[in-house]
Order: structure tokens, then C-alpha cells, then sequence
């Protein structure tokens, strides 16, 4: 078996982000159709991702694992903040569109 690993978590303080070197046009785009599981190790977090793919030789759905997703505990209630916030805000913009569309 082998042997558990000590891991040192260093988050970076607010205010004091590093520069990025990347853009997010150097990303793949990587399509989910939900979240196949999750593991929870320590103060770590895994996301496993799937895609629902058409198998033409069979003509049925399968599920494919197409990404995983490791994060601190408090990346992830980070990110789940400002998922949800994302959500508020594409909430108010429908509503918006919608008075529109009938006013």
C-alpha cells in the first residue's frame, strides 16, 4: 500500500493574487453535463465531471468522465460563493429580458 503524504496547503491572501501568465484562450473548453462523484481526502476535495455522449453504434447515451476538478475545502466554498452568485445574476438578467418582452 503505499504510504499516505503529508500536503501543505498555502492560500494565498486577499489583495495578494499572482500575476496570470496564461489567458483563457490557451483553455481547452471542456463540456460537463454534471458531477459524476466526489471524494473528499483531508482538507482536500475531488470533482469528478461527466459528458453524456451519443454512441452511434449502439444509439444510446453513455457517460464519459471528462474532467476532475482538486481543490482546498475553502476553494471550493469560494467557488460555490461566487456560483452562486453567478446564478443570482443570470437569474435578474432573465427577469430583466422577461419584463421587456412583455412590457
Amino acid at each position: 500500500m503505499p504510504e499516505d503524504k503529508e500536503v501543505e496547503i498555502k492560500l494565498t491572501p486577499p489583495g495578494t493574487e499572482p500575476e496570470l501568465v496564461t489567458t483563457s484562450a490557451e483553455l481547452p473548453s471542456i463540456v460537463v453535463d454534471g458531477i459524476q462523484g466526489v471524494l473528499f481526502s483531508g482538507e482536500m476535495i475531488k470533482l469528478s465531471f461527466f459528458e453524456d455522449r451519443q454512441d452511434v453504434k449502439s444509439g444510446t447515451v453513455v457517460r464519459a468522465h471528462v474532467a476532475r476538478l482538486v481543490m482546498s475545502r475553502e476553494q471550493f466554498a469560494n467557488i460555490t460563493r461566487h456560483m452562486v452568485d453567478i446564478q443570482k445574476d443570470m437569474s435578474s438578467v432573465s427577469a430583466a429580458k422577461r419584463e421587456r418582452a412583455d412590457g
